[in-house]
């Protein structure tokens, strides 16, 4: 039978990845689950960090005059800087690929149904889930019950399209950094001063508005503000909303850009490895 609008094999094709790459989320989800421990114990300690910094920011807010309305917007936004920046462990990701490439594992991604990258990205997407929704309680109360206060309808909108780029762009990066494997004997200097780089001027220890104008403007074009600073500033109204939207046509041009870059790599890389290391 005939498929309209295209080849039937590329038809059925895409079809059979799409039900890899369902059959490979709920894999991913039963074996997290299946860790419940390492879970728990890797959140455990999350509903004090959140106190923490609810009761340290309340008190230098309230000592200093602040508004009730600006005591909130402060509070949230690092309540979810806090919340973004232990979702998910990119380095942990990174590194991964690099014991793939070394210890050979890499080829066997090359045979199967779905790439290296579907598979990844997967196991991430699985990850980030469960995490928010173990963390998602706590996050509420401390969040939105607490403070009384409550976003609108277009700040969780924007809250979670900032998300997904940020998640998207970030997730790219480090999978670049983990294939350099394929040209390096070790990645974890690259890996921390990344880290240290996107938690700087991604918004993790300071608002990026706080920074200096000259400051602002180079960082308004980088990639670093996408994974913690504007996801954290629409949910707190730190950013206007209609001032968002520059801000995602140069997140969706970095991320068409990583995706060249990952095929260039991935291509250069795998045509000059040698099965078990470069």
């Amino acid at each position: 039978m005939k498929v309209m609008g295209g080849n039937p094999m590329l038809f059925s094709s895409r079809i059979k990845d799409a039900k890899v790459f369902v059959a490979l989320l709920k894999f991913y989800s039963k074996l997290s689950v299946a860790y419940k421990t390492d879970l728990a114990l890797r959140w455990l300690g999350y509903p004090a960090r959140l106190l923490i910094t609810y009761l340290l920011w309340s008190y230098l807010l309230r000592v200093n005059h602040v508004s009730k309305e600006q005591t909130n917007s402060v509070i949230i936004y690092f309540i979810f800087a806090l919340f973004f920046s232990h979702l998910y462990s990119f380095i942990r990701m990174s590194r991964d690929i690099r014991e793939e490439i070394y210890g050979g594992d890499i080829v066997l991604y090359m045979v199967r149904p779905l790439s290296h990258l579907a598979m990844c990205l997967t196991k991430a997407i699985m990850t980030i889930v469960l995490n928010t929704l173990f963390a998602l309680p706590i996050l509420v109360i401390v969040g939105f019950v607490i403070t009384g206060y409550f976003p609108s309808i277009s700040q969780m909108l924007m809250l979670l399209i900032t998300f997904f780029l940020g998640f998207v762009m970030t997730f790219m990066i480090y999978y670049i950094i983990g294939l350099t494997s394929f040209f390096t004997d070790e990645i974890i200097g690259t890996l921390r001063l990344f880290m240290i780089l996107s938690e700087f001027f991604g918004g993790v220890y300071l608002p990026l508005n706080y920074f200096p104008p000259f400051f602002q403007k180079i960082l308004y074009y980088s990639p670093f503000q996408f994974w913690v600073y504007l996801p954290a500033s629409m949910i707190s109204g730190n950013i206007a909303i209609e001032s968002a939207f520059p801000l995602l046509v140069i997140g969706i041009g970095w991320i068409l850009l990583l995706a060249v870059l990952i095929r260039v790599i991935w291509h250069f890389g795998s045509s000059r490895y040698s099965g078990h290391s470069v």
